[in-house]
Parts: structure tokens; C-alpha cells; sequence
């Protein structure tokens, strides 16, 4: 597939339904560690699978505490990088449902992929949204002395 609207929604609909589905391994193997990750009120980049997947569970829970029955995203643009056929920029909105209304409003992500082989993986993700409202990062409790996270607020 050389659409990268094509491979940005693609990467999306595997991550979001690993997600919903509680399968946080299959949502770190589509990551690239270091992997940049930022809302409007905290930036951290995380190294590790472990670390990640921390996020992704704190994530689930909210998903499940907002009683959610759907959790959709959907590409609005993406584009390669210039002169680079191995980077998408792009740009998405995130629809958490409950029943037939939004759970919460609908919000704006951005993502930056990378081609490793046969293989787009993460690198860098933003989410217009409060981490302090909407937990989505890892918690910041999880700095180690190896620095498998970095806290960069």
C-alpha cells in the first residue's frame, strides 16, 4: 500500500481494536521505542514496551469507567514526510461512544509513522486532550533509574 492515507487509517483501526479488545502486547508491537507521546498538558517519551503498555492499561480503564461502546478514529489527512517515503504525518479525530451519543467529545490526535520493513509503527503520537482530565500516558510514578520514561512537562 503506497496510499498514506491508506496506511495511517490502517494503522489506527489495528491499534484501536487492540485496544478495545485488552490487547495491550499487540498495541506496543506496533510502537517504536523511543516513542514520543504528548497531551495538552504533558509530554513524555517512553523506552520501553513495558512502560507503554502501562499507559495503554490506564487508558482501557478510563475507557471502561466512561462505560464506552465504541472507540473509533478516523484519518482527516496524512501525507509523507518531505522527500521521505518512510514517514507519515497525520492528523485523526478519536470518537469514544456510549450507547448512541459521545461518551465525551470527540477530540483531535496526531501521529507520526514510521516504516521499519514491511512494517509502520509509531513514533510519536499528540492527543488535544488534558492528560489531568482524561488519563491516556503512562503514570509519571513509572521514572525509573534507567529512564524508561522521560517526564519532559
Amino acid at each position: 500500500m503506497d496510499d498514506p492515507h491508506g496506511i495511517y487509517q490502517e494503522h489506527l483501526d489495528t491499534v484501536s481494536e487492540a485496544v478495545w479488545n485488552h490487547d495491550f502486547d499487540a498495541v506496543a508491537a506496533r510502537m517504536h521505542y523511543p516513542n514520543r507521546l504528548s497531551t495538552i498538558d504533558e509530554v513524555r517519551t517512553v523506552n520501553t514496551p513495558e512502560v507503554l503498555i502501562a499507559g495503554v492499561r490506564r487508558f482501557r480503564a478510563t475507557l471502561t469507567g466512561l462505560a464506552a461502546t465504541g472507540y473509533h478514529r478516523i484519518c482527516e489527512e496524512a501525507h509523507f514526510a518531505p522527500g521521505r517515503d518512510d514517514m507519515i504525518y497525520g492528523r485523526h479525530r478519536v470518537f469514544i461512544l456510549r450507547g448512541g451519543s459521545y461518551a465525551t467529545d470527540p477530540y483531535t490526535g496526531r501521529l507520526t509513522l514510521v516504516r521499519t520493513g514491511e512494517q509502520w509503527l509509531n513514533v510519536a503520537f499528540k492527543l488535544e486532550i488534558e492528560d489531568a482530565k482524561f488519563p491516556v500516558l503512562p503514570p509519571a510514578h513509572m521514572k525509573s533509574n534507567d529512564s524508561q520514561l522521560e517526564d519532559e512537562h
